[in-house]
């Protein structure tokens, strides 16, 4: 959440020319909410300004539902789908992928 799109995807894509199959990458992501921004709920604007005057602003979300399609896109696969575990905790989701 603290890169940019453009430099998420290319993480996620490095990531996979430099390991090997059946490698997993575990990640939280902040959801987007339907203006766009990312979603922490009701407290979105106030966790927007807070994460800014800290000097870690959010640059980057994603609808639950497009991460299969970037992961897919970078070379992985989503996994937790598969799993019995917990995919969110406060406000960010939890992910695996895997090769």
């Amino acid at each position: 959440m603290y890169l940019s799109s453009e430099a998420v995807r290319d993480l996620f894509c490095q990531c996979a020319l430099i390991t090997g199959t059946g490698s997993r990458i575990a990640f939280s992501y902040i959801p987007t909410g339907a203006d766009g921004r990312p979603d922490a709920g009701p407290w979105t604007g106030l966790m927007l300004w807070l994460q800014k005057a800290a000097g870690e602003p959010w640059k980057w979300s994603i609808r639950p539902e497009e991460l299969c399609r970037l992961l897919e896109e970078s070379g992985w696969t989503n996994t937790l789908d598969q799993m019995e575990t917990p995919r969110k905790y406060g406000v960010e989701f939890f992910a695996v992928a895997a090769k």
